[in-house]
């Protein structure tokens, strides 16, 4: 094999290499596994026992840099670039043959990403914000305290009961509406998972039964809130090829007896939006 081809393949290993992260381990809408992004506050812990987050679209950054600042703009920009160059890698890339150029091309762009991504989280606890300097709040601190009404915890209460009852029938356009986009990736993996074994989880009677407040804030023009939630559903698994009055079909689980569940949910929006839910954590 050319020696260039062997570098094309140590490519290709280092970019799947820091794709590898831990799989959503549970079924349920929730369970299982702390997943998703709490801006800033990703990876710092929690004033709860929540478990630390272990997948998330946001990545972990050194502590030269303020922790977790990305922007969704960039986000989406960084993963572009990894695709085409990913792509072009394996298939060889059209018109430019598929040699060093591309490459050159895929790097330089990384670069210039991170220097501008670099030149954000700098600036977000101090001067003005180069991608909102028209916003009073970019030349404050980027994480402020958030006042939480009574309206807000009764849509948290709503959002877990309808996002539950639309994970339990498989309703990713209903989803996409409460979660947001890396979430509903997180719940179409494990559906699709959980379809490739033969099987369907069922969460019914949902039933919640407190909700605690952790901790809120805001930061740019984004607005979270961690809570732990405290409810009840009957929560099994289902096999595909059987009728819900087969003998066998129940895999897993309870079909009568409500089980006892606490997370912690995180959910954030735009000032003026509605809450999305943005991660879900384990309590230890």
């Amino acid at each position: 094999m050319h020696i260039f081809h062997y570098g094309r393949l140590l490519i290709i290993l280092v970019i799947l290499m820091a794709m590898l992260v831990p799989e959503w381990a549970d079924a349920r809408a929730g369970g299982g596994a702390s997943v998703g992004s709490r801006g800033t506050r990703t990876y710092q812990s929690s004033p709860s026992n929540a478990q630390p987050i272990q997948r998330s679209a946001i990545p972990q950054s050194s502590s030269a840099m303020p922790a977790n600042n990305s922007h969704p703009f960039l986000t989406g920009l960084f993963g572009g670039i990894l695709g085409m160059g990913f792509a072009n890698m394996l298939f060889g890339g059209g018109g430019m043959g598929g040699g060093l150029l591309p490459i050159l091309i895929f790097g330089g762009l990384i670069y210039f990403g991170m220097k501008l991504l670099r030149a954000r989280q700098l600036m977000g606890g101090g001067a003005a914000n180069i991608f909102s300097m028209n916003n009073a709040a970019s030349s404050s601190a980027v994480s402020q305290p958030l006042a939480l009404t009574e309206n807000d915890r009764d849509e948290f209460q709503r959002l877990l009961i309808t996002i539950q009852q639309a994970y339990n029938e498989g309703d990713f356009s209903q989803m996409r509406a409460y979660l947001t986009p890396e979430m509903v990736h997180y719940f179409n993996e494990a559906l699709s998972n959980d379809a490739s074994r033969g099987v369907v989880n069922k969460i019914e009677q949902v039933q919640v039964r407190q909700i605690n407040l952790v901790e809120s804030w805001q930061e740019y023009n984004l607005e979270y809130a961690s809570v732990i939630i405290q409810w009840t559903a009957i929560d099994y698994m289902a096999r595909l090829d059987r009728q819900p009055g087969a003998p066998d079909y129940v895999a897993s689980g309870d079909r009568i007896t409500p089980q006892n569940a606490q997370e912690q949910w995180t959910f954030s929006r735009a000032r003026g939006g509605h809450w999305l839910l943005s991660a879900i954590q384990q309590i230890n």
